[in-house]
């Protein structure tokens, strides 16, 4: 039965962060490909804003960002991901606990010292 608890508990702490469809690069932006992209991401929003515990994450990357063939990352892409992420994870959980107890001190995660 604690078990129970403990997991009823968790799931009223559940978050849900969707990422929007990224266009593709290698693609005109007028492409069908995209503007069916763009109907979808506008599509998701929409439903979204309905539920309180659904986060939509906005994803303006640039062109520097992906490999060569336009579709995805690269090293930097992925790294300015993560950084995205993790930054929104913290906004919501800072947000989260100004309406309950107290507040989460970091807004943005520590970064790693980058290599010379």
């Amino acid at each position: 039965m604690h078990l129970l608890v403990h997991c009823t508990k968790l799931l009223l702490l559940l978050i849900i962060i969707l990422i929007i469809i990224i266009p593709e690069y290698d693609l005109s932006y007028y492409s069908q490909i995209n503007e069916k992209i763009r109907i979808y991401n506008r599509k998701i929003a929409e439903i979204i804003h309905e539920h309180e515990k659904v986060t939509l994450m906005e994803m303006d990357t640039e062109r520097k960002n992906h490999t060569r063939n336009g579709l995805h990352f690269n090293k930097s892409g992925k790294r300015w991901l993560s950084h995205k992420i993790t930054t929104s994870i913290y906004a919501i959980l800072n947000e989260m606990t100004e309406q309950g107890t107290k507040k989460v001190t970091n807004q943005e995660p520590p970064r790693k010292p980058q290599r010379s």
